[in-house]
């Protein structure tokens, strides 16, 4: 069974939620650790700076899912790159941002033309 436009659209958008809120997690392992308040702190906004990068990326692809397709591919293929000795995180982050970057695809494909 096919797909409706409109399933895929909201499809891609809500898994890229699901993958900012993923990434946002690791976030909170920054409390855990030695240091006072103000280091924390700005460990965590470290932390954070890829998940609100993810989410800009939505905000920008919330009309042209093509944008989110190409960005989504561009970081998973960027941070499989970068962590190449590490295929368990290549895995972990990487799988997810080329998923979310396949259903922005299938979304742009599928969308009603005017």
């Amino acid at each position: 069974m096919l797909m409706p436009s409109v399933l895929l659209r909201w499809a891609s958008r809500g898994a890229a939620f699901l993958l900012v809120a993923f990434l946002g997690l690791f976030a909170a392992d920054t409390f855990s650790g030695p240091g006072d308040g103000f280091e924390r702190v700005r460990d965590a906004a470290m932390h954070l700076l890829p998940a609100l990068a993810c989410l800009l990326i939505v905000v920008v692809a919330w009309r042209k899912a093509w944008i989110g397709a190409l960005a989504f591919a561009v970081l998973a293929g960027i941070y499989a790159l970068w962590a190449s000795d590490r295929p368990d995180w290549v895995l972990a982050i990487s799988g997810p941002l080329a998923l979310v970057a396949l259903l922005y695809a299938l979304a742009w494909w599928k969308r009603a033309k005017a």
